[in-house]
């Protein structure tokens, strides 16, 4: 499914190399690919034409820019390039810089006094995904569709659910995995399957990934509705209902009302499985901004509310439990003699539920309970970001609408 080499192309200037040096290597210990000239070009190199192939093979262009850039040709040559090519530029501003004309309109992240903070690396970690805002939504439903053909078609039936928060899996994985979107499938309410027409074939005249993902949406016991071409054979494929439209007049406004009925009568929603993540956090005041950043996180990157043991009233140990019980997968900080992190993570273990240890401080041998997990260690906050980050990117999911 990966569309593109990198994730992302780094422009800088070579004297702010040591601001980069250090953004790039925790941008990899956050899971992403990185293109950046420093490791990535070789003597001989036509660095005109090769810079422009990697611009282009890149998702993001992040530009570090700084009152040293202004001198600096290949950054906006760069610049240049990703509008060109459409990619998302973000600009990082070092010190009290602001970006040059061409960068105008551009929202950039401010790094004060040139220093790569974790409130730094989190907007830059954020940027990459949107806003958190809205996770709490309750209506998320899984949709199978086309991420390619037929994206007229897509985008009227989108249109018509517009109800609900539409919820697949993120484009850019490097393959399709069951697992992986069952997973997701858990986390929703409903499921919709859009199938469209794709010539005489052994798949009902369809997709085989729309089948897999009706086939998996059934196994999580998704209540849904599918909405087929007529021409796809929708015949015992399943116990959902099914919309037939008829691609020559789909776009009449009465088929359009009759679809939203459709849609209306035979869509039920259900209690998602695992509606949440949920973080095993200090309760030390001072770690109290690093933990907030770290749920915000957890909401870009999946669009799933992360979730601890604060603001849960009476009976809140009961509550803990049963947020634990229901969570996606769990997060929990084991650095230091943490109690009531051992019981949460000891919780976790016993309903099977996914966990992420991370600890801060040099590798040791893990406590006997813990050996089956691999434990991330970090050095300092940014760098908990990037392996927090890391674990994420599996379990991201991409909002449709």
């Amino acid at each position: 499914m990966r569309r593109v080499e990198y994730d992302i192309f780094i422009s800088h200037s070579s004297i702010d190399n040591d601001f980069t040096d250090e953004l790039n290597n925790l941008l990899v210990k956050s899971g992403f690919k990185v293109w950046y000239d420093n490791e990535s070009l070789v003597a001989g190199t036509d660095l005109r034409l090769e810079i422009s192939k990697k611009i282009a093979n890149s998702e993001f262009v992040i530009v570090i820019w700084s009152n040293n850039s202004e001198k600096n040709d290949w950054i906006k040559e760069d610049v240049d390039n990703a509008i060109n090519n459409g990619k998302t530029i973000l600009p990082i501003c070092l010190g009290d810089c602001k970006p040059d004309g061409f960068l105008d309109g551009i929202k950039w992240i401010e790094c004060t006094n040139g220093e790569l903070t974790s409130d730094c690396f989190f907007l830059i970690l954020s940027a990459i995904y949107g806003s958190s805002d809205n996770i709490e939504y309750d209506k998320d439903v899984y949709v199978s569709h086309s991420w390619s053909k037929d994206r007229d078609i897509v985008e009227k039936i989108f249109a018509s659910l517009q109800l609900y928060r539409l919820i697949g899996d993120y484009p850019n994985q490097e393959s399709v995995n069951e697992t992986r979107i069952k997973k997701i499938m858990g986390t929703c309410r409903g499921f919709v399957g859009i199938l469209t027409y794709r010539g005489e074939n052994q798949y009902r005249n369809t997709s085989k990934y729309f089948l897999d993902e009706i086939r998996w949406a059934e196994d999580c016991g998704l209540p849904g509705i599918l909405i087929a071409d007529s021409r796809v054979n929708t015949n015992n494929l399943s116990h959902y209902p099914v919309y037939p439209y008829d691609i020559d007049n789909w776009e009449d406004v009465a088929k359009i009302k009759e679809l939203e009925s459709f849609i209306e009568d035979n869509l039920t929603l259900t209690e998602p499985r695992t509606p949440h993540i949920f973080f095993a956090r200090s309760l030390i005041r001072e770690r109290d901004r690093i933990n907030l950043l770290i749920k915000k996180l957890c909401g870009s990157v999946t669009a799933i509310p992360c979730k601890d043991g604060y603001d849960l009233g009476q009976g809140i140990q009961r509550a803990i439990i049963e947020r634990i019980k229901k969570a996606y997968f769990m997060i929990a900080d084991i650095s230091g003699d943490r109690f009531n992190t051992y019981i949460e993570t000891g919780i976790a273990l016993g309903a099977d539920v996914e966990l992420f240890l991370v600890k801060q401080g040099d590798p040791k041998t893990p406590q006997f309970m813990y050996r089956n997990n691999e434990i991330k260690f970090y050095n300092d906050d940014c760098e908990l970001l990037a392996v927090v980050h890391n674990e994420l990117r599996k379990h991201r999911r991409k909002v449709l609408n």
